[in-house]
């Protein structure tokens, strides 16, 4: 490695400071691990010092060399006089945090450096293995070069009792910013009787909907991204099996009410167009990605992507079953769907935003009387790691029923739809109950007095 990158006079401050004055280490601690140091004799003075630290031992050079000498190193680190020499030479030991964070960001580089060199070795000699699999070793190499200080991670607990009250200054601030249009407002569910349950969703939360095939979550994941856009929210969605022009149509089939055999008929009528006159006046928008066979890796990235553009303020993903997984070695389908509900909350939590993901119901919880979260086709571990988690349910009908106007025969799904809250980290869990205009693609607020739950 560069000489040009191993910082010598700052690291022999730091080692000075640390034997010529009182609690010095307690000043550096958490800034500095002992192979940030660039010269091997730093490294082994500085775990020595470490050591001392750790069992209330005073530090100063007397004691390194003693510690040292019973190493086999003190000859190796220059003697004793060496030690006496950094100790006697240190500018300042009031600036040893200064030298500190100059020791730790050229340790950085000289790692980043280091995985420069790793990473385009994998990408030279693995023409034939899987772009998951080169990514995540890459990713697992750049993790290797992160810096160790805390200082971004960790709130003490002193400062914690005076930062929740300027968290709540800051809510304050947000709500009124919200309120005059000058930043767009955290996400929602579109429904009066699911919000009793969620009022918003807090930046960093990963939601979960799961159903049966034909009970209606990709149509409850479009009624999500709708609302939000007009609120003013930007929502990505990610498709993974419709194409861009059914879910064109089926959103013009919803707001224009016209049937689908019309819309496909490539008629455009008064409705059409009075409807798309109401999309343009929405203040956020829906961007639509059609992205069959992607891993959710390529999906998050893309996301980020623009989210840096300020396109994606909510992320939807239509769903879980379609992603392409990556499996790594001696791995299984439970483990890579672990896999795709740590890669999306953590970044939400990165990106300090929102998602939605879909999923489907697996067969057996057909048994169940009430559907739960439990029931998520192939990992039990993705409900695990959302924070709120719903179910939605419609039972077939074994009768005609007839609602308002509409006669619904026997065999088909009802147009009542359960909903669970079945997780909610941060509030009420409970069942509830929502309209399902199949016709349409629409999901609607119904009066739950009218219905028995």
């Amino acid at each position: 490695m560069s000489n040009n990158l191993i910082p010598i006079t700052e690291e022999k401050a730091v080692l000075g400071a640390l034997m010529s004055a009182d609690n010095v280490m307690s000043k550096i601690d958490g800034i500095l691990a002992i192979d940030d140091f660039g010269d091997i004799k730093h490294q082994w003075i500085f775990e020595v010092c470490l050591e001392l630290h750790q069992s209330n031992i005073p530090i100063d050079a007397v004691t390194v060399k003693n510690r040292l000498e019973e190493k086999g190193r003190l000859s190796e680190c220059g003697g004793f006089n060496a030690l006496i020499l950094l100790a006697d030479n240190t500018p300042n030991s009031e600036r040893v945090e200064h030298y500190a964070k100059i020791v730790s960001r050229m340790s950085v580089l000289r790692r980043l450096v280091g995985t420069a060199h790793q990473i385009a070795t994998i990408a030279t000699q693995s023409q034939n293995e899987r772009l998951d699999d080169i990514f995540n070793n890459a990713k697992g190499l750049l993790d290797s070069a992160t810096p160790v200080s805390t200082d971004d991670f960790l709130l003490m607990w002193i400062d914690s009792l005076s930062r929740f009250h300027e968290l709540q200054l800051e809510r304050i601030d947000e709500q009124e910013k919200i309120e005059r249009g000058e930043i767009t407002a955290y996400p929602e569910f579109a429904w009066a009787n699911v919000r009793y349950y969620i009022d918003h969703m807090r930046p960093g939360m990963f939601g979960v909907v799961a159903a049966d095939s034909s009970v209606g979550k990709t149509s409850f994941l479009e009624g999500i991204a709708e609302w939000n856009a007009m609120r003013g929210l930007n929502v990505a969605f990610f498709h993974l099996e419709l194409s861009h022009q059914v879910m064109l149509d089926r959103r013009m089939c919803r707001w224009a009410g016209e049937p689908m055999e019309l819309i496909e008929s490539g008629e455009i009528t008064e409705k059409m167009t009075r409807a798309t006159m109401r999309f343009q006046t929405w203040p956020g928008g829906i961007h639509y990605i059609h992205c069959p066979g992607w891993s959710i890796r390529r999906i998050m990235s893309y996301a980020r992507m623009l989210h840096n553009k300020e396109k994606c303020d909510l992320i939807i993903i239509d769903y879980l079953q379609k992603i392409n997984l990556f499996y790594r070695k001696n791995g299984n389908a439970e483990l890579a769907l672990a896999d795709v509900g740590e890669v999306i909350k953590t970044t939400c939590e990165q990106l300090k935003m929102c998602s939605v993901i879909g999923s489907q119901m697996n067969r057996k919880s057909k048994d169940e009387k009430r559907r739960t979260s439990r029931g998520i086709r192939g990992s039990g571990q993705i409900e695990e790691k959302c924070n709120v988690s719903i179910t939605i349910d419609r039972d077939i009908l074994i009768d005609d029923f007839q609602w308002g106007d509409i006669i619904y025969p026997e065999g088909e799904r009802s147009p009542i739809a359960k909903v669970r809250i079945d997780k909610n980290t941060l509030g009420k869990t409970g069942d509830t109950k929502l309209a399902m205009i199949g016709s349409r693609f629409w999901f609607k607020d119904i009066d739950l007095k009218t219905v028995n739950l």
